[in-house]
């Protein structure tokens, strides 16, 4: 089935507050309770505030798409590129979105799915990177919620692989690798599969942390092992795609039932673990402050990037230079 939804945009002024667009997607169904939505790449367009800004001025912003009734599942936040196309009482912006695929278990959820324009300003966040492995890192970006959701203690989580090697879990033994949170005496929660095509984002709440009843704890993010039974080695084969996973974990064990079947989990081991922060003027992301961070900046800077807009407020200034230059003094921790 076909659907299309128009969502009244919202005015914003330098790209610094959300405006919203329709997006043409497909939307399917995955087993009775979950709904899977696919867009293919496409530009929409979105109605901002009158700005100075000729016809043609093309902006680098952060972006990311929603499905805006409920859930607000959707991927994480992503560069992407604006041409203005229009100006009179408003302007028209030409925005770039990426294909990309959603999945809500919200069976009666009445879909709008759209593309945010968001403020994402480097200094507000917090980041953390996985200890280094032979199959990678990760890296964890944590977004104010007040910028992505109505809730304002509703904070996003992005963890993104970092030169991951996916062919070592094989190797190791596992059928796959997943992002989980874990605290001591109750059972990993499983977050999302590890996936080194596509951003992943969750949501939480400082107070509760996935369901756990305590303050979300980044040391708690870990990425685990999945050995299967053997039965997974064949099923998989035969499916064009598996969409549906329930996880029944426990410490040692469990269940993964699945659109293709039930399979039990023999094994459950932690593959990175250990968190070092990150600091806001760390531009590559190795820990340290130094020439290759300054040179990163300008570059950035220069190509009008959103990373480089270091107070978010959509320009590309004095003031970007001048709030890195005081990230940059104060050092990491």
């Amino acid at each position: 089935m076909n659907y299309k939804r128009l969502v009244i945009a919202a005015p914003f002024f330098a790209l610094t507050s959300h405006a919203v667009c329709d997006l043409d997607f497909t939307q399917t169904f995955d087993g009775w309770f979950e709904n899977k939505y696919t867009w293919p790449a496409q530009n929409e367009t979105v109605v901002c505030r009158r700005s100075g800004d000729p016809v043609g001025t093309i902006k680098s912003v952060w972006a990311r798409v929603v499905q805006k009734n409920g859930s607000q599942a959707g991927n994480a936040v992503f560069c992407t590129t604006m041409t203005k196309t229009e100006t009179g009482l408003t302007d028209r912006w030409s925005v770039a979105v990426p294909a990309g695929t959603i999945c809500d278990e919200d069976f009666w959820d009445a879909s709008v799915i759209c593309v945010e324009i968001v403020k994402c300003d480097r200094a507000s966040r917090i980041g953390h990177r996985s200890i280094p492995s032979e199959l990678g890192q990760l890296v964890m970006t944590d977004l104010p919620g007040d910028e992505l959701a109505i809730e304002e203690n509703i904070r996003y989580v992005s963890l993104d692989p970092i030169g991951w090697n996916g062919g070592l879990v094989g190797k190791f033994g596992f059928d796959m690798a997943v992002y989980a949170y874990k605290v001591p005496g109750q059972p990993p929660i499983i977050l999302n599969h590890v996936d080194t095509l596509a951003l992943s984002t969750f949501t939480y709440n400082e107070l509760d942390a996935f369901g756990t009843g305590q303050p979300f704890d980044p040391n708690c993010l870990e990425i685990l092992g999945i050995s299967l039974d053997p039965s997974w080695d064949i099923m998989p084969k035969i499916s064009d795609g598996l969409n549906f996973f329930e996880w029944q974990l426990f410490p040692d064990g469990g269940i993964l039932n699945t659109d293709q079947g039930q399979f039990f989990i023999d094994q459950v081991q932690p593959l990175i673990k250990g968190w070092i922060p990150l600091c806001p003027a760390d531009m590559n992301a190795d820990g340290v402050l130094d020439f290759f961070d300054v040179s990163a900046f300008l570059n950035l800077f220069n190509a009008q990037n959103p990373e480089a807009d270091f107070n978010g407020d959509g320009l590309f200034d004095f003031f970007d230079v001048s709030a890195f230059l005081n990230a940059y003094n104060q050092g990491c921790p």
